[in-house]
């Protein structure tokens, strides 16, 4: 009789160096994932359960079978330090990674692995081959950060990451539960005094293999989660970030942008906390919808009736959209600096471009920062416009005209006013109701922090830990 499935946390020491040793005799490499259900040897159908194993054993390559130092010139051959294993996370299950730390034997005497970011980026087939993102705890695959990332831009977050990782793991169970039935039986043909072990059940399986949360994949995510909107929702969208985020298509070498990932979508509470973000193709109502569907459950009704607002860059795409998803009780303003952009991006000449700006913002507010009633403000933004020159331009006249038109409209309508237009809580600052100049700033630090192209992936871990 067979034991039962036992859950071995780590497999035997002496079992990591056979293996590797094997792997390096054989010249294993690229890397195979070793299955329990793929042994064709004699075997207890207990392992059919364990956990699948890769062996990382590059210093194959070399002639010697030793690694090269990680320090730059050193040509010293590295000896033998531990035979190490860590477990990581494939999509439908975990694994165990396999592979050896070795000790410089020249006179810094320093210590690496042959799976550390300094060793793998001496050459691109090793950076190529290797299946993992491996940080300080946790190692990922490449198909597990695609489904974060497109966790990432879906408005749901990394819970459907998670949800998807465990329906995975589920299948996997029931495709090895078929297979041990199938080999009970065949043994029993061969026997018929054979006991067959019992298998594990599908809770105890899943609870051996359960995926990393999202609070390990983001803890950005979680946080959001907890925050709430008292008085006002700003939303803003930017190409800035976006422009930084970049693919390389399998086996073009060459670099190109996302093509789902046009514009970050970010939301923010009246208090500058980000509770919200996304990553989208434009400014299209579906995928903004889907991010206020999302964050709806954070925004606190019981405001002991004061007015609450949701603050945007365009309000008039957004209006009937917020009394959609959040009732009558929630306004919609349109946020004061882009109607100044508005104007100014047609401006031509830099010195009339910074005296049309001056001239709006004084219409919009009066010299105590209060805005101004909506009959005032269109008033004076009126002969504000009107005091620029056509020869200042770079539109037609006809489309100035119409720009001015169409704001006046938002305008009249009192989009652009609060009876109060300041906010404050906790004894902090009091900050303006109607304006997104705190969400441009954060556009602008975190251009500032991608000073260069990096990979989506790297991208969506940047903007997390930015707002975190």
């Amino acid at each position: 009789m067979e034991p039962t499935p036992a859950s071995e946390e780590r497999l035997p020491q002496q079992e990591v160096k056979r293996l590797v040793q094997e792997a390096m005799a054989t010249k294993g490499f690229p890397p195979v994932m070793r299955y329990p259900e793929t042994v064709r040897s004699d075997y207890l159908l207990s392992t059919l359960f364990s956990r699948p194993i890769l062996v990382w054993s590059s210093e194959c390559l070399q002639p010697s079978k030793k690694p090269f130092c990680t320090i730059s010139g050193c040509t010293y051959t590295p000896r033998v330090k531990e035979y190490k294993q860590r477990v990581v996370e494939e999509v439908d299950t975990q694994c165990h990674l396999l592979y050896v730390k070795y000790q410089c034997t020249g006179a810094n005497k320093i210590f690496f692995s042959t799976v550390s970011s300094a060793y793998l980026q001496r050459e691109v087939r090793l950076l190529v081959h290797f299946p993992y993102i491996l940080t300080k705890k946790f190692g990922l695959s490449k198909e597990v950060m695609e489904l974060v990332q497109e966790g990432m831009l879906s408005p749901h977050g990394l819970t459907s990451t998670v949800d998807n990782m465990k329906r995975r793991r589920e299948k996997r169970y029931y495709k090895l539960l078929s297979l041990f039935a199938d080999r009970v039986r065949q043994n029993q043909l061969g026997n018929p005094t054979y006991m067959a072990p019992n298998p594990p059940i599908i809770a105890q399986y899943c609870s051996k293999q359960n995926p990393i949360g999202p609070d390990t994949l983001s803890v950005c995510e979680v946080m959001m989660r907890r925050l709430q909107v008292k008085k006002v929702l700003r939303i803003d969208h930017s190409v800035k970030f976006c422009k930084r985020l970049k693919v390389w298509p399998g086996g073009t070498g060459k670099r190109e942008s996302t093509k789902d990932a046009k514009m970050l979508l970010l939301f923010q509470n009246e208090i500058g906390q980000i509770i919200g973000r996304r990553l989208t193709r434009s400014e299209n109502n579906e995928e903004t919808r889907a991010l206020f569907e999302h964050v709806k459950s954070v925004v606190h009704t019981d405001t002991g009736g004061e007015e609450q607002f949701v603050v945007s860059d365009n309000a008039n795409a957004v209006w009937s959209m917020v009394s959609d998803v959040f009732g009558a009780g929630v306004g919609v303003r349109q946020d004061p600096f882009h109607v100044v952009q508005r104007f100014t991006e047609k401006v031509k000449d830099k010195t009339e471009k910074t005296l049309l700006a001056k001239r709006l913002h004084d219409s919009i507010y009066d010299v105590d920062g209060c805005l101004r009633s909506p009959a005032q403000m269109s008033k004076r933004i009126k002969e504000a416009v009107g005091s620029v020159s056509s020869r200042h331009l770079n539109c037609s006249d006809h489309e100035w005209m119409g720009t001015l038109n169409n704001n006046l409209e938002q305008v009249k309508r009192g989009d652009l006013y609060v009876e109060n237009n300041t906010y404050k809580e906790g004894g902090g600052p009091a900050i303006r109701v109607l304006s997104t100049s705190q969400l441009e700033g954060f556009h602008s630090a975190l251009k500032k922090l991608m000073a260069r192209s990096v990979s989506a992936e790297v991208g969506l871990r940047i903007l997390d830990v930015f707002i975190l």
